[in-house]
This record gives structure tokens, C-alpha cells and sequence, in this order.
């Protein structure tokens, strides 16, 4: 029998995988770090398996503790959901498909595959589109299993277990090319000038800090990107272009970003210059228990293959 303890450890243990220390435990739970480690200790010893390690000053699971995670997290969450769809629905059943991912996923799969997925069933249907900023999964709390489709970086793909989704594609690590651009209006007035977009203010999502050159595609001469002009910071592209459409600054995207999110009459592309822009090896992932991953396959692939064709991923 499985007393109370050994549950209660359980879900202790599983929050400190995705949260890497006590603390962040006793934040969620609220409960003191004392309590969390008498009762890892009895889940230590039910198994008979060491499960956690201090290293460079995060707890970390062992390589069997991670083992168990695995294991058991997948019920855990299964059980958190049951009792929040009740909580949320009472017992009318609704199919539902959950997709996680980064704000520009979402954004390319609501234009370009949404209405598939919303067709696949005849039944009442809810689809979730849940977003995350590119470096918090490791921080926040997502119960990926819970999901039907998730966007993941490369780097994380230790919070989840392979064994349990399909890989719709991956993308490894890349240089693409991206561009400058601005509003309609400031796009007149800079006529593709050198010297006027380099006394031109600039609006940066955190990841484009990375990049530190640009060039002429005229003479391939190189230029340094001046960070005295950055005056705003996003953590989104699309906050990127919203600034875009309503301040006179220049932003830089590859693309395809700018086809997902800026497509329209009061944003324009500053002709005569290109960006190496470095793309973060990822993941896109069905969960193979869905009962639609063989469709949910094909949507995203064929969504995304025009990308894929473009620059080779």
C-alpha cells in the first residue's frame, strides 16, 4: 500500500526536476524545505534509489532519479488534469487538442494550419494555443505530456521523455538570412540609405542582442550594428512589430517571421542589406498518444514545408 507520504514525495520530487531547487518548491507548495526533504528521504528509501544530486548549486536528478521521473510524471499530471476538467466542466466530455509553443509557432500554425485541426472532428472541440518565452521552460512549470503538439529548443529536451512523441521535424542549428525594416513612412524617407539607417533608432527582441553585423549586399562590406540606437527591447517578434507599425525605428527578421507576423501594407522591407541570423536547433513534437497524431502530422508538415523548402531545414 502507498501511504500519503509517498505521494506527497512524489510530486515534491517531480517539481524539483523542473524547478532545480527546494526553494522553488516550497514556493509552489507552500510548504517548508524541511518537510520537502524528510519526505524525499522516505520516497529514497521506498525505492531504494538515490534521486537527487547537487550540482553547480541546482539539484538535479540522478540518471536513475530521471529514470523515475519519467515514469511516474506523466500519471501525476494525468491525474492533476482529470480533477481540473471536472473542476472546469463537471463531466461533459470534450475532445480537445493542446498545442505549446513560442509565439511565432503559434502564430504560423494558426495561419497556415488551424482550420485543419479545428475540421478533425465533427463533436464539440476546444484547441488550447498555449504560449512560452523561448528560455522559460527550464523556469516555469508546463505539463508537456498534457499537450497534443509542442514547439521545444534543443536545450530543453531533457524536461521530456522522447519515448512518448513523434518527431514531426527538427530543425538543427542554422544561419539564415535575415533583413531590415520599418514602417511605410520612415521607409520613404531612409530610400535605402546606408548612412540613414545607421542613424536610424532600433527596436531588438533580446535574442537579435546576439547579432553584431550586417552587410551591403552591393560590395558584401561589412557594418557594425549600433546599439547606442536600440531604444526599445522586446520578448516577442510580435511586440517587434507592433513597435514597427507605430514608431519610426527599424527592426531586423528573417523573412519568414515577417510573412508570419508583419504581411501588410504598413510594414516594409529596406532593400540592399542582409543579416546572418543564427536559428536555435528545435524540435517540433506530437504526442503519440493522441488519437489524432497521424493528421496532426501531416498538418504541421504541410504547414511548415514551404519553410523547410526555403532554406533547407
Amino acid at each position: 500500500m502507498i501511504n500519503k507520504d509517498i505521494i506527497e514525495a512524489t510530486r515534491y520530487f517531480a517539481k524539483i526536476v523542473e524547478l532545480g531547487s527546494y526553494s522553488g518548491v516550497k514556493n509552489f507548495y507552500n510548504v517548508q524545505i524541511n518537510t520537502i526533504k524528510s519526505k524525499l528521504e522516505i520516497l529514497e528509501k521506498k525505492v531504494n534509489i538515490k534521486l537527487l544530486k547537487n550540482e553547480n548549486n541546482r539539484i538535479l536528478p540522478t540518471e536513475l532519479g530521471l529514470k523515475f521521473y519519467h515514469s511516474c510524471n506523466s500519471h501525476l499530471k494525468g491525474l492533476e488534469s482529470a480533477i481540473n476538467r471536472v473542476k472546469d466542466n463537471g463531466f461533459e466530455y470534450r475532445e480537445s487538442i493542446k498545442v505549446l509553443g513560442p509565439p511565432l509557432f503559434l502564430s504560423l500554425l494558426i495561419s497556415r494550419g488551424l482550420s485543419k485541426i479545428q475540421s478533425l472532428s465533427n463533436d464539440k472541440f476546444n484547441v488550447y494555443l498555449d504560449t512560452y518565452k523561448s528560455d522559460s521552460i527550464r523556469e516555469k512549470k508546463y505539463n508537456l505530456e498534457t499537450y497534443s503538439v509542442v514547439h521545444i529548443f534543443e536545450r530543453y529536451l531533457k524536461y521530456i521523455d522522447l519515448d512518448n512523441w513523434l518527431i514531426c521535424y527538427n530543425v538543427d542549428e542554422k544561419i539564415i538570412p535575415a533583413y531590415f525594416y520599418c514602417n511605410k513612412d520612415l521607409a520613404d524617407k531612409l530610400d535605402n540609405s546606408l548612412d540613414n539607417l545607421l542613424d536610424t533608432e532600433l527596436v531588438l527582441h533580446h535574442y537579435d542582442f546576439t547579432i553584431k553585423e550586417f552587410r551591403a549586399v552591393s560590395d558584401n562590406s561589412h557594418y557594425k550594428l549600433n546599439r547606442n540606437k536600440v531604444v526599445y527591447i522586446t520578448n516577442t517578434e510580435a511586440q517587434k512589430v507592433e513597435v514597427l507599425q507605430n514608431d519610426n525605428v527599424v527592426g531586423l527578421m528573417p523573412e519568414y517571421h515577417y510573412e508570419a507576423l508583419a504581411n501588410n501594407q504598413k510594414i516594409r522591407k529596406i532593400e540592399g542589406f542582409e543579416i546572418d541570423y543564427l536559428v536555435e536547433p528545435h524540435y517540433i513534437l506530437v504526442n503519440i498518444n493522441s488519437p489524432y497524431k497521424k493528421q496532426l502530422l501531416e498538418i504541421i508538415r504541410d504547414g511548415m514545408k514551404n519553410i523547410r523548402v526555403k532554406y533547407g531545414a
